[in-house]
């Protein structure tokens, strides 16, 4: 199996970038001393890596707080859990099949239809999100899966990627360079 990760941190420029490196700090132990967790019980495990950085976040901080976004691949299978706005899209053949929900006053308005999906990332609200980890808010990620087939295309990103690169370039800048190379030249 394979476990991808996008952590985006908040709160400030050094307890954001502290959240987002605890996110990844605790996910790689949590890889590296339980793995077989993940492939016995994909969604309880997600769930228990969320709960634990969570937790490492307010045992080290009381103002950092992080995003993030995992999806764990193993048997043709994705399953995913996000908490914010970092996002997991899954592409076929060059349309997308999903895209997680984001945590924020946008998603909200979408939702509502007083603003199409276009205009999310530059609306004056893009930056509210409503949950993250951290803080004394109990962590409520949306979870899920899916299959996975040959040629799938499955994108995680902040915020910081999906405000500028539309989704056909995401499939676009893929298809071109591979996966890879269209994650550092799109970054």
């Amino acid at each position: 199996g394979l476990l991808a990760i996008v952590a985006d941190g908040m709160g400030g420029h050094l307890d954001g970038a502290l959240g987002a490196q605890i996110v990844i700090d605790v996910a790689r132990n949590f890889v590296q001393n339980s793995p077989d967790a993940l492939r016995a019980d994909p969604p309880a495990a997600l769930n228990q890596l969320c709960w634990r950085m969570h937790e490492a976040i307010n045992s080290q901080s009381e103002t950092a707080r992080s995003t993030v976004v995992m999806a764990w691949l193993d048997r043709g299978q994705a399953h995913w859990l996000n908490i914010g706005d970092s996002r997991l899209y899954h592409f076929r053949r060059g349309r997308r099949l999903m895209r997680t929900r984001d945590h924020s006053a946008v998603q909200l308005l979408m939702d509502l239809g007083e603003i199409d999906e276009s205009e999310m990332a530059s609306h004056p609200a893009q930056n509210r999100l409503y949950r993250c980890l951290g803080g004394a808010e109990t962590p409520k990620p949306d979870a899920g899966h899916f299959a996975v087939q040959a040629g799938d295309l499955l994108a995680l990103c902040s915020d910081g990627v999906w405000e500028y690169v539309t989704e056909p370039e995401l499939w676009s800048a893929a298809q071109a360079s591979g996966p890879a190379a269209a994650a550092r030249s799109l970054a």
